[in-house]
């Protein structure tokens, strides 16, 4: 019984003091009213001078976002890349390197044609060769014209 007649109390004063300060506070602003309502305070104008640049704008959200344009990139040869040289989203130019292509089947080839070439004109001289001494056979008597006719078809 003796705490519930406290309780009762601190919460008696506790309400009173509340009521008092809600009357003391809040009620003198609304009983004196302002004569005439008053023009906002002048802001202050500053000039200067224009700049051009750019503005940054993030715009943060959640969906999906594609390209406005996009590009399929092949290689005029076939063969196992060794490197690329770009990085997705990069802005690429004509002429610049986009990835490097194992040389080595292609140098390869490089040499047996070469070699081929080489083969050939080794062959071409000795042919010739031939044809010349086949010719002087024939002037002098010593070959029939269908020999020479062959070593001419030959070169």
């Amino acid at each position: 019984m003796m705490r519930k007649l406290i309780v009762t109390t601190v919460l008696g004063a506790l309400a009173l003091g509340l009521g008092t300060a809600f009357y003391v506070g809040i009620l003198p602003g609304f009983a004196t009213r302002p004569a005439a309502i008053q023009a906002p305070a002048a802001i202050p104008v500053v000039g200067g001078t224009v700049l051009r640049h750019d503005v940054p704008i993030y715009l943060r959200g959640v969906g999906t976002v594609l390209a406005y344009n996009t590009t399929v990139v092949r290689s005029q040869i076939q063969g196992q890349l060794t490197s690329i040289t770009f990085v997705e989203g990069q802005t690429v130019k004509a002429g610049d390197r986009l990835a490097q292509i194992d040389p080595r089947p292609y140098e390869a080839q490089l040499q047996q044609m070469k070699a081929n070439r080489d083969r050939d004109q080794a062959q071409l001289a000795n042919a010739l060769a031939n044809l010349g001494r086949y010719t002087d056979l024939q002037t002098k008597g010593y070959a029939s014209s269908q020999l020479s006719d062959t070593q001419k078809a030959q070169v």
